[in-house]
């Protein structure tokens, strides 16, 4: 409502030399398409005209648009706007004496520009310079950018998009994050939600890749200090502080889905570490079509502590590998560990003492379904404790699992191989204690009977299929040539469609073969007996939880 007596419609501020901050203009795309303050009017097929309208008491008060291609040309308009192409619009009002408001964004997209997606669509909309100035941008290869550098990480290195990896907090929060408009599309085509945000290029190695990922979030200086929206269907969640559009990092030119396969085959189940939640997307950047991308909740302290069901979510801590911080003070964790791994776990002294400060069954269901799967990448190996609780696990990051189903992933973890410098000295030294190794046993074989089912496994990839499918020949035309934008790519970038496929047949192979292969690594790692391993895997001893 606007009160004549207080600004921006009258008074003054302090001493200010402007009269205030000026009316906020708003876009939007509802049926019978109708936008406050201005109005979009179809002629013709695929072509709108968008131009002002004189509500109220204006005096003094202009309206002026930006509309922008793909290409990231603009012009700024005060007058009709007319589109027929896929197009970002951004508005604001101006009024002499006053600061302006903020700026209003949409994205316009038209099935006549390729935009016919079974998929939910999502828009980031910022200004090309956060993105590729050579300097500063978040995506920019930069100056320095060497592709045939001697390693793929020496590539990175030379990037301007990897730089951030480098700076501090402050200058990450300063230089690395860029403002932008976010927005949300359903299956119908309908805007369910958009927001001001901050963005940043997600990942590590991943961000060598052009189809990079980001991370979406909300903060009080761009509007709002979370987003209000139920993103995913399978949490209870309504409110986010921050969501990551992932685009397979160092999966996305294989099979992209190793990620989502893996956090999926948790879902439903009551294995005891926290993981992602996932919804498949076709991402719009700036107007221009990005490919598919799994929205996914991100990582952090809100996360922890909305699946802990706490609203405090400042007194915990969160800790990566073996010593990286990632929030809060993880000392205790440090000293949990060195204790754990210097000590004789057999010793019910010593197991009592480490069963009271960590989860034993939450890094029992980690360990399990890091092997299950797989994975290489040992050092994202992530734990979060509430305070007064106990050290629980975090499950994340498959770029490098569901490889060959036969390999020697319990050997590989329990440090017989010397690749595993995080968890294997602790699952080594857990595997000391008689009763907790037997629980993994009778645990693993539950689930190679229930969660990772051959059936079941298979079940979730040809879903996860049939989400990227029709976007990947275009994804990689796109994405996984010689050159992205004009710049040479390294090998490691490149992709074709038939790769996929080949990628998704490993995975189907993995499905099938991967449960015997770890009976198998189980019993000749372990010492079990036959008669040990027939029990085991007997229907009555896959029900029996120890």
């Amino acid at each position: 409502k606007r009160q004549g007596n207080i600004p921006p419609f009258g008074g003054s501020i302090d001493s200010l030399t402007y009269g205030g901050i000026y009316r906020a203009v708003s876009l939007d795309i509802k049926e019978p398409a109708y936008l406050r303050d201005v109005f979009v009017e179809a002629r013709a097929e695929g072509d709108f005209r968008i131009y002002t309208a004189t509500v109220g008491e204006t005096v003094g008060c202009t309206l002026q648009a930006e509309i922008r291609s793909p290409a990231g040309s603009r012009a700024v308009y005060s007058g009709e706007l007319s589109i027929s192409k896929n197009s970002v619009i951004r508005a604001a009002a101006f009024r002499d004496g006053y600061l302006s408001g903020d700026v209003a964004t949409a994205t316009y997209l038209f099935r006549s520009d390729g935009v016919n997606h079974a998929l939910p669509v999502v828009t980031l909309v910022t200004d090309p310079d956060n993105l590729w100035n050579s300097k500063t941008g978040i995506y920019a290869t930069g100056d320095q950018f060497d592709p045939d550098a001697a390693s793929y990480a020496d590539t990175l290195k030379s990037a301007t998009y990897y730089q951030a990896k480098f700076a501090t907090e402050e200058q990450v929060d300063t230089i690395w994050e860029k403002p932008a408009a976010f927005s949300l599309f359903d299956d119908n085509g309908k805007q369910v939600f958009t927001q001001n945000v901050g963005i940043r290029i997600a990942g590590s190695f991943g961000r060598g890749r052009a189809q990079k990922g980001f991370n979406v979030i909300a903060r009080k200086e761009y509007g709002k200090g979370s987003m209000e929206y139920p993103f995913f269907e399978n949490r209870p969640y309504t409110e986010y502080k921050a969501v990551v559009l992932r685009a397979g990092a160092q999966d996305q030119n294989r099979s992209k889905i190793r990620d989502e396969l893996a956090s999926g085959l948790l879902e439903g189940t009551d294995i005891n570490i926290l993981y992602q939640a996932y919804r498949p997307t076709v991402l719009y950047l700036n107007g221009e079509y990005w490919g598919v991308y799994f929205m996914k909740e991100k990582r952090n302290r809100f996360f922890v502590a909305q699946h802990e069901n706490t609203e405090n979510n400042v007194d915990l801590a969160i800790g990566k590998g073996f010593k990286q911080r990632t929030y809060g003070d993880n000392s205790d964790w440090v000293s949990l560990y060195e204790y754990a791994t210097t000590h004789d776990l057999s010793s019910a002294e010593a197991y009592a003492y480490v069963s009271e400060r960590m989860d034993v069954d939450s890094f029992r269901d980690y360990m399990i379904a890091e092997i299950y799967n797989g994975n290489t990448d040992t050092y994202n190996f992530q734990y979060y404790r509430l305070k007064g609780g106990k050290w629980k696990f975090i499950f994340y990051d498959f770029c490098w699992g569901f490889q060959s189903p036969g390999h020697e992933t319990l050997a590989f973890r329990m440090g017989k191989t010397p690749s595993d410098v995080c968890s294997a000295k602790l699952f080594a030294a857990m595997l000391q204690n008689k009763g907790w190794r037997d629980s993994f046993c009778r645990r693993f074989a539950e689930l190679l009977n229930t969660a990772f089912a051959p059936e079941r496994v298979s079940a979730l990839i040809e879903e996860l299929y049939g989400y990227v499918e029709p976007e990947i020949k275009r994804e990689r035309e796109k994405f996984n040539k010689d050159t992205f934008m004009g710049v040479k790519q390294p090998n490691t970038n490149l992709g074709t469609y038939e790769g996929f496929q080949s990628e998704i047949s490993k995975l189907k192979d993995f499905a099938q073969k991967r449960p015997e292969e770890l009976k198998r690594q189980l019993q000749s790692n372990l010492g079990l007996s036959d008669s040990y391993i027939c029990l085991l895997y007997t229907s009555d001893a896959a029900d029996d939880k120890a």
